[in-house]
């Protein structure tokens, strides 16, 4: 397994696309830390300089990472899966003494590797431009970096139905792209459905979708690591359980991998 990961990263390795989508881990949290500096006060006090800091940290876990990161999974996963169909080598792939499974389970751990990756240089980057910037202090690094980690293993758990999607429609890498921003954009726009009222049926609704619940149970987990100025009443309510958000996860990875394997099966034929 390990040399069919090897393998996977030296064909990444001549994709100049990926330099370009690992560069959004530095780029926006830049932008993040420039935007927060416009809005810096004069307060002085520890506490205030604080929650600037997790207004940064907090942004870019909710764009840079819920938003953003889906999209570049799916983008990173229709590369490795289209590399072998593009450049005919999937027929050369059967002479080998590797099975399907094996393949799609070495690309599926690029996409983790990409994805904690990408996580772990966002949250270095937020403290490096926040202290560059002189916005807010930089505090609790250690445990912001180890969440990070987390939410970067999580969010590939439940953004594998892209890699379904791109995977049973089998088209071209444009049609990937947009699959793969269709499904960040639907998560935002099933947070839209809240409202003003928070009701159980509601919160029931919204964590049975995979990033939300990962990104609602994060926040959760990161309640009393981060200054609460930040957060809105609604935001204690929505928290999923520990034993839902696993759940949630197992679910959703079993049946997408039962999936992908399935129709890459039928894709390689």
């Amino acid at each position: 397994m390990l040399k069919l990961i090897k393998c996977e990263f030296w064909k990444l390795k001549r994709k100049r696309l990926l330099y370009a989508l690992m560069s959004l881990s530095l780029f926006f949290p830049l932008i993040l830390a420039y935007m927060a500096k416009a809005g810096t006060g004069a307060d002085t006090t520890e506490h205030y300089l604080q929650t600037r800091f997790d207004y940064v940290y907090t942004m870019m876990l909710g764009y840079g990472l819920v938003f953003l990161l889906p999209c570049l999974i799916g983008i990173i996963a229709a590369i490795l899966f289209f590399i072998e169909r593009d450049c005919d080598t999937s027929k050369n792939l059967r002479t080998i003494p590797v099975t399907n499974t094996q393949l799609i389970m070495a690309k599926i751990s690029m996409l983790f590797i990409f994805s904690i990756t990408f996580c772990l240089i966002s949250t270095l980057s937020v403290a490096l431009f926040c202290k560059l910037f002189h916005v807010g202090m930089v505090y609790g690094m250690a445990y912001k970096i180890f969440m990070s980690l987390i939410f970067g293993v999580l969010i590939v758990a439940a953004s594998l139905p892209i890699v379904f999607l791109i995977i049973y429609f089998n088209k071209s890498f444009l049609l990937s792209i947009l699959l793969a921003f269709f499904y960040s954009i639907f998560n935002w726009g099933i947070l839209g459905t809240i409202g003003t009222s928070i009701s159980a049926a509601k919160i029931a609704f919204l964590n049975s979708f995979p990033v939300i619940c990962v990104m609602n149970w994060t926040s959760g987990s990161m309640m009393n690591h981060l200054q609460k100025d930040n957060l809105l009443p609604e935001a204690y309510a929505i928290v999923p359980t520990t034993f839902h958000t696993i759940f949630i996860m197992v679910i959703t990875v079993i049946l997408s991998l039962w999936l992908i394997i399935r129709f890459y099966k039928k894709w390689t034929r």
